[in-house]
């Protein structure tokens, strides 16, 4: 009967550090917006980059949640609107706002996994409670070799764009 109350109690015990540390965990809503004229559907390239920045916050501890893709022909207000609803739906505490600006005018595979098809991505921190951007950034791909083009090389241009980010909310 002891050794079953000491259980029970130390049951109870590690389900409340566990619920705490849970509910102390920040949670983060990410939106990735796809400016590209060339293309009305997803592309693959962002689905990636996407699904990359998701796995780096969810690895980190983060709660992490997303919205689905955005694609525009330019980056407007209205995008930056219906992420934030989303987020605020979501009772998140950050949206990381992530826009990729596409140039495939010139590219071999404009459908392709190439890094090279982004021109410069622009990222925003914001925190939801008061819609204050907290801290923002641009990176612009670089192709030094062809492994930068390849899944690899996306997906380490994406996880730089995330520890970006991560950083500002330390």
């Amino acid at each position: 009967m002891i050794n079953q109350l000491k259980k029970y109690i130390l049951t109870n015990i590690l389900l409340v550090i566990a619920v705490t540390s849970f509910a102390s965990a920040a949670t983060l809503s990410v939106q990735v917006v796809q400016v590209d004229k060339g293309h009305t559907d997803v592309t693959e390239l962002s689905l990636l980059i996407e699904e990359s920045i998701m796995d780096y916050f969810f690895s980190d501890g983060m709660i992490v949640l997303n919205s689905p893709i955005i694609t525009s022909s330019n980056n407007d207000s209205t995008n930056y609107a219906s992420a934030m609803n989303d987020a605020r739906s979501g009772s998140v505490n950050y949206l990381a706002y992530i826009t990729l600006f596409f140039n495939t005018e010139n590219s071999t595979k404009p459908e392709g996994l190439l890094l090279q098809n982004i021109e410069t991505t622009q990222w925003q921190l914001i925190r939801v409670s008061d819609n204050k951007q907290i801290a923002s950034g641009k990176f612009t791909p670089k192709i030094n070799n062809q492994g930068d083009n390849s899944e690899n090389g996306i997906t380490r241009f994406a996880q730089q764009i995330a520890a970006a980010i991560n950083s500002s909310l330390k």
